[in-house]
């Protein structure tokens, strides 16, 4: 018989292998009990909601568990548009309290558009985040979430056209960031040049900038009018993959500028763009 450290290394290696085979992850947990306990976190290490009942089904799945298992186990957690609520989303955040990864990509105005309304968020073990503009802004308004994500590393920030934003953007509270990207909700570049010269100003350990384009090229007149080596352009194919590619398995045609995420690809293109050294 194997040493049980290594059995859980051999069992875990597999399932990793195979992050996007749930067939083989729930074959695994039929093993062994102790084969169950050590897979069972990887099952729910990334949650993706991409239908509009996936949080109640989520709900039945988890009523046997202890209290803590979506804290102790989840780690990324993604909300397209439409796919929950609101409320449903306050839910969700107050049970995983141990995400370091969020994407909350749902309108925080529909309740009530008159008095935004801002999703809770209790992760302290938050170090990246997604989320679009004002929903962002009004989380940095107040003191409990200001002091929650003021760890924040990485920061994506998506422009809508359907609200308003402030001329300016100080991210300056935000200490240890040093991956910010720029997105828009369309094929245009809504994000404008003097914002994002003054955000990128008031952000003093920023070490990357990504500006997301479509192919279509239009922000390419930011990243010139910047003049800064830290911003680059990076193409976007899927939202979703530029986030957070192990969420789903991607088809070939999907994504065919390579399985990175958006930072890696970022990274990569600003270490071709510098001068090499004499």
């Amino acid at each position: 018989m194997l040493p049980p450290e290594l059995e859980i290394q051999i069992f875990e290696s597999v399932a990793k292998e195979a992050p996007y085979d749930a067939v083989l992850r729930l074959r695994l947990m039929l093993v062994a009990r102790r084969v169950r306990i050590w897979i069972e976190p990887l099952v729910f290490e990334c949650i993706v909601f991409s239908r509009a009942n996936n949080w109640t089904r989520l709900k039945h799945i988890i009523a046997s568990k202890p209290p803590d298992f979506l804290a102790r186990n989840v780690k990324s957690v993604c909300m397209p548009l439409s796919t929950v609520s609101t409320q449903e989303a306050s839910e969700i955040l107050s049970l995983c309290t141990g995400a370091q990864r969020i994407a909350c990509w749902i309108d925080h105005r529909e309740i009530d558009t008159a008095i935004p309304w801002s999703i809770p968020i209790q992760t302290p073990a938050l170090r990246r985040l997604s989320i679009e503009l004002s929903h962002f802004l009004s989380l940095s308004a107040s003191f409990p979430a200001a002091h929650l994500i003021s760890g924040l590393t990485h920061l994506e920030l998506i422009w809508w056209d359907k609200h308003t934003y402030p001329a300016v953007l100080d991210l300056a509270f935000l200490r240890n960031l040093t991956h910010l990207a720029l997105r828009g909700d369309s094929r245009r570049y809504q994000w404008p040049l003097q914002m994002v010269a003054g955000t990128l100003n008031s952000c003093r350990h920023l070490k990357l900038l990504v500006l997301l384009d479509y192919g279509v090229g239009d922000a390419t007149l930011v990243r010139l009018g910047l003049r800064d080596p830290r911003a680059v352009l990076v193409i976007s194919e899927v939202a979703l993959h530029d986030w957070e590619p192990k969420a789903k398995r991607f088809h070939e045609w999907e994504v065919r500028l390579g399985p990175e995420d958006m930072w890696t690809r970022g990274e990569g293109m600003m270490r071709r763009s510098l001068p090499l050294p004499l």
